[in-house]
């Protein structure tokens, strides 16, 4: 299909998923090839050697992995950018390191992938790749993962250099002694996890797992998500995972089950692509959800009992998603009349206080579409309860009365062939399909089921669906009309 053809998100998009995997490791080539020229060292070139004499699956495993794509975007924007780029500076921050030095830094990170393709081989080729260890992580493309805070939240490495190395049995921890590596502690694969080493909380009915070890998944600087992460550690038992980690596992499998019924033609998605799901501690009254799109297959999401509510969230961020790589290839929104369309926030959102950029209303109004589209889909084909059913009517009324704002807030809007043929397609499923739906069953009486966070609207929760939706859109006027 053409890009100035498509009208919606419910296509294959198989291959345009393997073309932005493709560039990314293009782009890592492209880094390992500066280091090499750059960083000159016999010890760093075997180790470039290494890594470009494997096979491509453990390759995409291992870097195309969340911890994966973020590295090999920092590297690039750093030897691009060097320590101009407002990533690299952020990031540079949240690792105390000095941004004129972030390359060096990144380097010593190489190990740990190079740890990672070792265990995946089974290969023991001898090789110098002890990793100097940060408090938590993840081998990218495993599900191993390590702590190593003692018992009173103080950092075992405080007291001494940790390294993480590996044979061909073991994943192994030392410490430092003078110039000595002594091993303290020892996880051998496909065994019972020790003190320090644990197999990360996965699902075996989904290719899912939940994440909140990784550096990818804990960087909270702008321009990530800065929401608390929900605990890692159970007070009991101080380095495994806590237990309500696993039963969120049940909870997003449910949801994908519910997913499934509503939407068959995307569950294909996740039971075929390894994805994470970074759990995080909601505000009082809304469950927010984000993702990254230079970090695709990972998604940070409010934790929830509800595996309807946390439905929603998987559809909304995996719709972003989509929409990302859409506009990799295009960019939807016209540049010449609004240049990216995210730098100027003038227009009004019915899902935000603050006046909101062309670009974040545009994605909201089709993100929230598929998310109506989820709910009526559940509410038609779906066995669910009659307290499931309710939540879903109001979720369903709510966020079509805020499209219908939404869609008058890009009425103006100049968009490429291929945005107007999309802008269209949700602006039809609102106006023709969803608005009738809601109007036959009189759904804006409905009280209000909120997942997000309004300021001036929570003090009455006894009002109607319609009656919210409109006083937020009155408020905003008021406020904004200079």
């Amino acid at each position: 299909m053409k890009i100035n053809e498509l009208n919606n998100l419910d296509f294959g998009d198989d291959e345009w998923i393997y073309q932005k995997d493709l560039r990314l490791l293009q782009e890592l080539i492209v880094v390992l090839n500066h280091f090499s020229k750059e960083f000159q060292s016999e010890t760093l070139v075997k180790k470039i050697k290494f890594i470009k004499k494997t096979n491509s699956d453990i390759l995409r495993k291992v870097f195309l992995s969340p911890e994966g794509r973020q590295y090999i975007t920092l590297c690039y924007l750093a030897i691009k950018f060097n320590d101009s780029n407002p990533i690299v500076k952020n990031y540079s921050n949240w690792v105390n390191i000095n941004s004129a030095n972030i390359l060096q830094y990144l380097i010593s990170r190489l190990d740990l992938f190079i740890v990672s393709i070792k265990i995946l081989l089974r290969d023991n080729e001898s090789i110098n790749c002890s990793f100097k260890l940060p408090p938590t992580g993840i081998i990218p493309g495993t599900h191993y993962g390590w702590n190593i805070m003692n018992n009173d939240d103080d950092l075992i490495a405080n007291k001494f250099d940790l390294y993480l190395d590996y044979n061909i049995n073991d994943i192994q921890l030392f410490k430092l002694d003078g110039e000595e590596l002594v091993l303290i502690d020892s996880f051998a694969i496909n065994t019972k996890s020790n003190d320090y080493f644990f197999e990360i909380p996965n699902s075996k009915k989904y290719p899912i797992s939940i994440d909140i070890f990784s550096q990818v998944a804990l960087i909270n600087f702008n321009g990530r998500e800065q929401l608390e992460r929900y605990t890692s550690i159970d007070s009991h038992k101080k380095y495994y995972p806590h237990k309500e980690l696993f039963n969120q596992i049940e909870v997003l499998e449910k949801a994908l089950d519910y997913i499934k019924i509503s939407c068959p033609s995307l569950i294909n998605y996740f039971l075929n692509i390894d994805n994470s799901f970074v759990p995080l501690v909601p505000p009082g009254g809304a469950l927010p959800s984000s993702s990254n799109s230079s970090i695709d297959t990972m998604y940070w999401y409010s934790v929830s009992k509800s595996p309807l509510l946390v439905a929603e969230m998987i559809i909304h961020e995996y719709s972003h998603q989509k929409l990302f790589r859409l506009q990799d290839i295009d960019p939807l929104i016209n540049k010449d009349k609004h240049g990216s369309g995210w730098e100027d926030c003038k227009i009004y959102s019915p899902w935000r206080d603050d006046p909101r950029p062309i670009n974040g209303v545009f994605h909201g109004f089709v993100v929230f579409s598929e998310a109506s589209n989820f709910w009526i889909n559940l509410i038609e084909k779906g066995n669910i309860s009659i307290e499931e059913k309710d939540i879903a009517f109001r979720r369903f009324a709510m966020l079509v009365k805020q499209l219908k704002y939404a869609h008058d807030s890009l009425k103006e809007t100049y968009f490429t062939n291929a945005g107007e043929n999309i802008f269209n397609y949700y602006a039809n499923k609102v106006n023709n399909e969803f608005l009738t739906i809601v109007n036959e069953k009189k759904l804006y009486n409905l009280e209000p089921f909120f997942m997000e966070f309004h300021d001036e609207i929570m003090d009455n929760s006894k009002i109607t669906i319609g009656e919210i939706v409109d006083s937020h859109r009155f408020t905003w006027l008021e406020k904004n009309k200079n």
